[in-house]
This record gives C-alpha cells, structure tokens and sequence, in this order.
C-alpha cells in the first residue's frame, strides 16, 4: 500500500489536470450560438449550472466522505464523460439544460475530492515522516492552472477548425478523468456517519 499511495500522488496531479483541462468554456458562447440559442438561453444555462454547483455542493462532499472519495471521482468522472459525448447530439435548449444540470452535478462530485484525497494520502505518507504537504498542494494549483491555460489555447484553436472536434477532444479530456479516478487507491480517513 505505501507504494501505491506515492503514485496517488501523480494520480491526483493528473486527474486534476483532465479536469481543468476545458478548451469548451473560452469559446462556449459561440458554441452555443452556433446550436441555435440567443444569448438570454446561454445566462439561462449558465444560470441554472452555477445553480446546480451550489445546491450539490455540500452534498457531494457529504457524499464522498460517506461512501468514499474515489467513488465520488468515479461516479463524477462517469457522468462527466457520459455528459460531454451526450453534448455532441444536445441541439435545443431542453436538452442543453439537461446537459448543464449534469456537468453541474458532475463538477460537484468532482471538485475538492482530489483535494482532499492529495490530503489524505499526504497524511498517511507524513504519519511515516516520508512527503511534504504544502509542496504537493501548490504542485497540484500548479497543474490546474496549466491544464486551464493550454485547454483555452487548443480550444480557441480547436474551434476555428471544428466545434465537433473540440467536444471530442473535451469528451476525451473528461474520460481520461475517470481512468485515472479509477487508479488512486484510497488512503485510510474517518468516514462521516
């Protein structure tokens, strides 16, 4: 288990970059434009998205403190992908809704528990005097913040070329969250009650 908790470390380093990873969000007006909607449909759906992260905010925490943050990255990765390939055939406001509500949903499960989980394993590897936290805290930003600069750089691109390609690219950028979810090996933590 010692072995597999130092690659947890990587694993949550690259997990967190699939997830910062969206060329959709700087060209996701003219995205949307382009499937139809005015620009009052597009503050609707980004309404009810920011809506959806602040109503599963508190939950999903709750959820993977219960039943286990890996679960909460696979189940958030699972929908994720599911949702972002669903994209490609979301057409009218209806369905883009639904798109929105479970990207929020997804967002929520995902968000903080890579977080939490470098947290626990940093502990766990700190108990036997071998890792430094804050250093793989800020490693982790650091990554984030890369992955969020070169996805709005290939997405910009991405998108003078095709929007269909763009949402395959993001598509694949949300799967590759679920099999690096898939790998971490959950260190020990008390679970709420």
């Amino acid at each position: 288990m010692h072995k597999k908790l130092h690659r947890n470390i990587n694993v949550i380093y690259g997990l967190a970059f699939f997830q910062s990873f969206m060329v959709i969000v700087p060209v996701i007006v003219p995205f949307f434009i382009e499937k139809g909607l005015s620009l009052a449909d597009i503050f609707y759906l980004q309404a009810v998205f920011a809506t959806v992260i602040v109503v599963f905010e508190a939950p999903s925490g709750y959820f993977a403190d219960v039943f286990g943050r890996k679960n909460a990255l696979v189940i958030g990765s699972v929908i994720h992908g599911v949702v972002y390939f669903y994209l490609n055939f979301a057409d009218e406001l209806t369905s883009l809704i639904i798109f929105e509500i479970s990207v929020g949903i997804a967002a929520s499960l995902l968000s903080g528990a890579d977080l939490t989980l470098l947290y626990d394993t940093q502990k766990t590897l700190q108990d036997e005097a071998e890792i430094e936290h804050s250093k793989a805290i800020s490693q982790l930003g650091f990554f984030r913040s890369s992955s969020e600069g070169l996805g709005a750089l290939l997405g910009g691109a991405l998108a003078l070329w095709s929007f269909e390609v763009m949402v395959m690219v993001q598509s694949a950028a949300a799967w590759m969250c679920l099999i690096l979810a898939l790998l971490i090996i959950e260190p020990p933590y008390k679970k709420s009650k």
